[in-house]
């Protein structure tokens, strides 16, 4: 299992830190497949998994696993302004396209 933590400040408990330089590898077996559109944000003072972010604008994030069925639990966002993203499987995988992220 992977738990990824993305910012900019040390990882939460037992996460891996991706950061905005954090290109993909096949020895990695995760990564942005491109860093030209990819930035970070750090909300000083906030919480470890929320006070610090990634932005990949139209970006590709990559995660090499084994053919199966997974469940994915995300917390994403910005407490800050509203927020879109897309996830995507291989093909033929039923899955929503994008989500919207919209805090009070």
């Amino acid at each position: 299992m992977y738990t990824f933590d993305f910012g900019t400040e040390a990882p939460s408990h037992e996460h891996i830190k991706i950061t905005a330089e954090t290109l993909y590898t096949s020895e990695l077996g995760y990564g942005f497949h491109s860093l030209s559109n990819v930035s970070a944000v750090n909300r000083a003072g906030e919480k470890a998994l929320t006070g610090d972010f990634i932005i990949p604008l139209n970006a590709a994030y990559q995660v090499d696993v084994a053919d199966g069925l997974y469940t994915l639990h995300l917390l994403m966002g910005d407490a800050w302004f509203d927020a879109e993203t897309s996830i995507r499987g291989t093909e033929g995988q039923m899955r929503p396209e994008k989500y919207n992220t919209i805090f009070p």
